[in-house]
């Protein structure tokens, strides 16, 4: 090795970051979902070439992903979990207009919860304030079983109207 490259220093940009980051959290969720909860979930990419999970969750099918908060922020980061409505599914009617907002801060998991079911889907989107860092496998679960309740509230909002 060159004496002069000896004490170079690497540097790494925003985006280089975030995106190490991101594949340690959604590889360490993976683990929870996988081994510690025993759901059908493998790894797969979002259109912005960043890993994502897709989950059978309860017979709900997921599509679980992180995203920044605002510009690329290796702080804080939003996990989104997206539950389909498959076509051709009895509820597939009941897909047409936004319902509810739901607001909930629990443990080191805290952020909004937002039902649009208009394209076919239903959204959370949840704030992870730790630097690269997992929230405990609690707090996943806490999630995902609010995302099951929410799914079906929203089925019965639907049917009474």
């Amino acid at each position: 090795m060159n004496k002069e490259n000896e004490n170079e220093t690497i540097e790494f940009s925003e985006e280089e970051l975030y995106e190490a980051a991101v594949y340690a959290m959604t590889n360490g969720l993976l683990d929870i979902l996988t081994e510690d909860l025993e759901k059908d979930a493998h790894l797969t990419m979002n259109s912005n070439g960043l890993p994502a999970i897709d989950a059978l969750i309860d017979g709900i099918s997921c599509r679980i992903s992180y995203f920044p908060v605002g510009d690329v922020d290796t702080d804080r980061f939003i996990l989104m979990i997206r539950a389909a409505v498959l076509p051709g599914s009895e509820d597939e009617d009941q897909t047409a207009r936004m319902l509810a907002c739901e607001s909930f801060n629990v443990a080191s998991v805290f952020g909004t919860a937002v039902f649009i079911p208009t394209d076919g889907s239903v959204e959370f989107r949840v704030s992870v304030p730790e630097r690269g860092g997992m929230a405990d496998a609690e707090d996943y679960r806490f999630i995902l079983d609010m995302m099951k309740e929410s799914v079906g509230e929203l089925n019965e909002l639907l049917e009474d109207r």
